[in-house]
């Protein structure tokens, strides 16, 4: 759908992927379309954020590493003594790498974890 609606708002296909800006696939809405590459795509999709609910972080024992994933290559980007500090490893490394493509639904406002 979100295709034929940039066909019919624009007169041609897109070349390449159309991302949602707000992440979701259902909102067609040409404000919410744009061109992307897959990478950039990607970078803006919906994730629950794993078994930790944080984006971009995983637990090993006592501590928390942060991984970004960049044309289909993961990146190591540290360990952390804190789920919130290992998560903004990733925060960074997304915005540095994705710019406005980063998801926006990437920050933790849960105190608990």
């Amino acid at each position: 759908m979100h295709r034929l609606a940039w066909l019919y708002v624009y007169g041609e296909m897109p070349n390449g992927e159309i991302d949602h800006v707000n992440g979701d696939a259902t909102d067609n809405r040409i404000a919410n379309l744009r061109l992307a590459t897959s990478s950039q795509n990607s970078a803006n999709k919906a994730s629950k954020g794993g078994p930790l609910g944080l984006r971009g972080i995983t637990k090993h024992g006592s501590s928390f590493e942060a991984k970004i994933k960049i044309n289909r290559k993961s990146h190591y980007l540290g360990r952390y003594s804190c789920p919130v500090a290992a998560h903004l490893a990733y925060v960074v490394a997304a915005d540095n790498k994705f710019g406005e493509f980063a998801s926006q639904r990437k920050l933790c406002t849960d105190q608990s974890a």
